[in-house]
């Protein structure tokens, strides 16, 4: 699975994306996975976005291991 990382959470990653071998069954377990990897993350996950295939889900939601998921922090606008 790819796992890519939009604005600032690439900063705090380090990397635009990562691949996961063996992935969890579901996004919220996902985003654990990630927070354990790289704990700059944790602030950050009350407010994150996960996008599964370009399309938003909440953690409850199954994953495929071959899923794209993208994670964002909030987006605003004008």
């Amino acid at each position: 699975m790819r796992v890519l990382y939009f604005h600032t959470l690439r900063q705090v990653c380090g990397r635009d994306a990562d691949e996961i071998a063996d992935p969890p069954a579901t996004a919220g377990a996902l985003l654990d996975l990630l927070i354990a990897r790289h704990p700059g993350l944790a602030p950050h996950e009350p407010t994150l976005l996960i996008a599964r295939n370009h399309e938003f889900v909440g953690r409850s939601e199954p994953l495929d291991p071959a899923d794209e998921v993208a994670l964002m922090p909030p987006v605003s606008g004008g």
